[in-house]
């Protein structure tokens, strides 16, 4: 059996089939694509997902892998081992192709041969306030798994390995593959939508979740840098020490988290921690780049609510003491 050239790969949790139908709907409607060249893995962890009312005529057929309860990123590394295309698409099952060229677009690049590629992707956003939905775009974003193809044997030759380190697991299997492969391939065309969903994990309690996931963050992150210094890519750990270092600094200088005392105290002690772990590597950082990092966040962080109450320099004094 010829090599497929690309393999969709689509983790189930607990979405119902109505979540389900526009990500399949939107592959159906793919076009100019030989279904011989693509398969479709779809994993359900147990949720309440049933295959058996999928009713849907799709003009391709779907492969389910069962390996029990697992958690997404295990998930989605249980449908790596299974996969057979050249290259493989991870996507959420609530999510959906935002073109009908999106896979034409793919398998064009996939003749070109690449590593990794990384295509523009738009975010549905729900307003609340005016009950209405905005579409933000994300070029060449590097944290999510969105919009992104993998060549698999890239993948398995370098030991590039989805783990459980929630709620960060794109950022680490995203990072850690640019960084091995050195440069990416780009579509400017935007191919995929992140689409909202209200009772998402993040969404169901959006205000208490970004509290409760900063220091899973960077412990998250602790785990990327070690993985980068084992490998040799000094000067992406590097970069991943101050980029936590400013997204936390940002984070927590504002008016949501000065109300939640408890829990910026707990986030600063950790963020210390973590700059006493990597202090030589810090060291070694030129100060003109840290200025260029920090300038080039302090505009989007004013958006969100950042007050500079303290520089950089003396909150970065007062943490470690």
């Amino acid at each position: 059996m010829p090599e497929k050239r690309l393999s969709i790969l689509i983790t189930v949790h607990n979405e119902t089939l109505q979540d389900v139908y526009p990500l399949l709907t939107s592959l159906a409607a793919q076009q100019r694509v030989d279904w011989e060249d693509i398969e479709v893995l779809m994993f359900n962890d147990g949720g309440s997902f049933n295959y058996s009312k999928l009713d849907m005529q799709l003009p391709f057929r779907i492969h389910y892998v069962k390996h029990g309860k697992k958690g997404v990123a295990l998930n989605r590394q249980e449908l790596l081992k299974n996969a057979t295309g050249k290259y493989v698409m991870f996507c959420d099952a609530d999510d959906s192709f935002y073109q009908v060229n999106a896979l034409y677009l793919i398998i064009k690049q996939i003749e070109a041969d690449f590593k990794v590629l990384v295509s523009c992707f738009f975010e549905e956003v729900y307003l609340p306030d005016t009950k209405e939905y905005i579409f933000i775009p994300h070029s060449e974003d590097k944290v999510f798994i969105h919009g992104k193809v993998y060549n698999r044997q890239f993948l398995v030759n370098n030991s590039i390995n989805w783990i459980d380190v929630c709620p960060c697991e794109d950022s680490y299997f995203n990072k850690l593959a640019l960084a091995i492969a050195g440069e990416m391939k780009y579509i400017q065309d935007p191919l995929y939508l992140w689409k909202y969903r209200a009772n998402s994990i993040v969404r169901s309690d959006l205000y208490n979740w970004e509290f409760d996931s900063h220091v899973k963050a960077i412990a998250a992150q602790s785990i990327l840098v070690d993985e980068l210094i084992n490998r040799g890519l000094l000067g992406n750990a590097r970069y991943e020490i101050l980029y936590q270092i400013l997204q936390t600094y940002f984070a927590v200088h504002s008016q949501r988290w000065f109300e939640r005392e408890s829990a910026l105290k707990k986030t600063e002690k950790v963020i210390g921690s973590f700059i006493k772990t990597y202090q030589d590597y810090i060291q070694s950082i030129d100060e003109n780049f840290i200025k260029k990092m920090f300038d080039a966040n302090l505009d989007a962080y004013k958006q969100r609510g950042f007050i500079e109450t303290e520089s950089l320099s003396q909150w970065l004094e007062r943490i470690k003491q």
